[in-house]
């Protein structure tokens, strides 16, 4: 009876001895503290060295001449070359099923069926792998007509048909995971993309655990898998945590910096391109990690007396300084004091503004007070205390309001403007502003909320502070007279002040150096002139593991060892077909075939030890060989 109609069912059946591919990887390091989503490495797989054991099973359909009482023979492509044909079965009838085993020097990419000399005809509607289609006939199981090709072969190549048909495997191809078993332990702080890039899903801690252990799965084409652990290394980041100076960026008066200012004064720091003005001289920065922060504020002077003398020298600033614990991502608002005007012209100086640190909208953390203006009397002499304004004062005060104004203007306080004068205006609060006060002939209060200095005696604007300090008052005595520097405040632990860290001369500061936590990685240039050493060409047929080509790139950090890598995007329609070592070195993962497929393109990632890349996609040429059209 003439024609078979064959349904194969290719399934692989790995031995326990003998596996079809090994698991490798990239070196699997990272820095601590890197955010979660960084590329650890890449996990890759290829062919191994044993035998390739599977089983080849033929159904025959249920159309008419189906059944043969013929010899079917099978061979595969394996290495680039045909294995020795050999007997699949001797005969089938409607419907049965014939199944063998069989074993080759590697996974085959190929195979052929042959038809004997005699006449009989037989075909197929469908070939599967472990549920992977090679080939299906649209009418199912009924099959096609005699002849219809690709689905029928005979011995005597009659009706249509041929005497030997070559099918192509499904090319090769792995899918990786993450899975549970021995030396699975950290899986949990990683992710495994199907393409094999590994990435942290957590920030990890050199300090915590130096290593951790995961295991991975591959899976082929043909749903066959290999399971193996690895260890990814946790390096040690040693570098002390930064110190970030906030200051007046060269600005003098009642008004602070606006953003050009603060990007002048910052560029090539660590605060370049970090700082935000929102509100003109509030300086608005975000916490770069987690951890332990010391911050050190210091309060602007007062501004001189209506003389050029000592005699009326406007109070220091006040010095404060406590340990925060801020997270990663808070954004502060830093609004540096700036010294009061004065001196020259029989005027009393302007009160120094106060320096504020404040977490998100309102909620400081710590304030350190302006001094107070210098007075002035047409018979100051030296000796007279009352005419030098009072330092910043060191005394944490749990008032928000300003200060008294008499004839020059209080300073303000966190949330209280200060009462404008005969001849000074208002101080702002922080919660204002922070402008400082006019004062009579710019005898103006320092930006931070410094009152503004008058002509009437005793004439001293008051510092401004978390409460502001008094103008100058109506008396010569000391303790009225003098003007009074502006109130600190702080919520820190570890806390210091003036009576050990001194009083300030001149602009205030804010000093803010990380102590402990997760230290920001330093900053680093990512790889490029990515390029292949020569053109990317292979002659078809050779066997997996065949040299391509090789890769490289440069990279401005020279000391950074450069590691290359396949990447799912656009071109990398070709990466299963090739793996990429760590070296830069492109290898076959699979026998190309000229007749299916001149070029596949890929797309390569270059990463350095930081984890920064570069991508780029390549054609890989496929180049024919006549002996494989036999």
């Amino acid at each position: 009876m003439k024609g078979l109609f064959l349904f194969l069912l290719i399934t692989s059946v790995f031995l326990s001895t003998s596996a079809a591919f090994d698991l490798n990887s990239s070196s699997l390091s990272i820095a601590e503290n890197q955010s979660a989503g960084t590329v650890v490495g890449e996990i890759n797989a290829s062919a191994s060295g044993g035998n390739f054991t599977f089983n080849v099973s033929a159904h025959t359909s249920q159309s008419n001449s189906a059944d043969t009482p013929g010899a079917i023979g099978i061979s595969f492509f394996v290495n680039g070359a045909w294995t020795a044909n050999e007997t699949f079965f001797t005969s089938a009838t409607q419907g049965s099923v014939k199944t063998k085993s069989f074993s080759t020097a590697s996974k085959p990419t190929k195979l052929k069926f042959s038809a004997g000399s005699n006449i009989n005809a037989w075909g197929y509607w469908k070939i599967t792998s472990n549920g992977t289609v090679i080939l299906a006939n649209p009418n199912g199981i009924s099959g096609s007509p005699i002849g219809t090709q690709p689905y029928w072969v005979d011995g005597d190549a009659s009706e249509g048909t041929v005497a030997n048909q070559i099918h192509t495997f499904p090319s090769q191809s792995y899918t990786f995971s993450l899975v549970d078993g021995n030396g699975s332990s950290g899986n949990a702080l990683f992710t495994l993309e199907s393409n094999g890039t590994l990435k942290t899903a957590a920030v990890l801690d050199f300090e915590t655990n130096a290593s951790h252990s995961i295991r991975v799965r591959a899976t082929d084409e043909l749903n066959s898998s290999v399971e193996k652990s690895f260890v990814v290394q946790v390096s040690d980041v040693n570098f002390s945590g930064a110190t970030y100076l906030f200051t007046n960026a060269g600005i003098t008066g009642r008004e602070g910096p606006n953003q050009a200012q603060v990007d002048s004064n910052y560029s090539g720091t660590n605060l370049a391109n970090s700082v935000t003005i929102n509100t003109q001289g509030i300086q608005e920065w975000v916490v770069p990690a987690d951890g332990n922060y010391s911050i050190e504020a210091w309060g602007g002077q007062g501004g001189r007396g209506g003389t050029d003398s000592s005699a009326v020298e406007g109070g220091k600033g006040t010095k404060i300084k406590g340990v925060f614990s801020l997270s990663a991502n808070s954004a502060l608002k830093i609004l540096v004091g700036q010294k009061g005007l004065g001196g020259g012209d029989n005027i009393g100086g302007g009160g120094g503004g106060a320096s504020f640190v404040v977490l998100g909208s309102n909620s400081p953390l710590i304030v350190a007070g302006g001094g107070g203006g210098g007075s002035y009397h047409s018979t100051f002499g030296p000796g007279v205390d009352s005419r030098i304004g009072g330092n910043g004062k060191v005394e944490l005060s749990s008032s928000t309001t300003a200060g008294a104004t008499y004839n020059a203007s209080g300073g303000a306080g966190f949330q209280s403007n200060s009462i404008a004068a005969n001849h000074a205006g208002i101080a702002s609060s922080f919660t204002n502003g922070g402008t400082g006060a006019t004062g009579k002939t710019n005898h103006h209060g320092g930006f931070g909320g410094g009152g503004g200095g008058s002509s009437s005696y005793p004439s001293g604007g008051g510092g401004g502070g978390y409460r502001g300090g008094d103008a100058s008052g109506f008396s010569w005595s000391q303790s009225v007279g003098q003007s009074k520097g502006g109130y600190s405040f702080n919520s820190g632990t570890s806390k210091e002040d003036s009576s050990t860290l001194g009083y300030n001369s001149g602009h205030g500061r804010v000093i803010i150096t990380q102590l402990s936590g997760d230290f920001p990685a330093p900053s680093n240039q990512a790889p490029g002139n990515l390029q292949s050493v020569s053109p990317l060409s292979i002659v078809e047929n050779q066997p997996a593991g065949s040299v391509v080509g090789e890769f490289n790139a440069t990279d401005a950090n020279n000391a950074d060892t450069l590691t290359y890598s396949l990447v799912d995007g656009n071109g990398s329609s070709g990466n299963t077909l090739f793996t990429l070592e760590a070296n830069g070195t492109l290898k076959t993962a699979a026998i190309l075939d000229f007749e299916l497929n001149a070029s596949h393109s890929i797309r390569v990632r270059v990463s350095d030890d930081h984890n920064a890349s570069a991508e780029k996609v390549f054609d890989v040429n496929v180049t024919d060989d006549a002996n494989d059209n036999s």
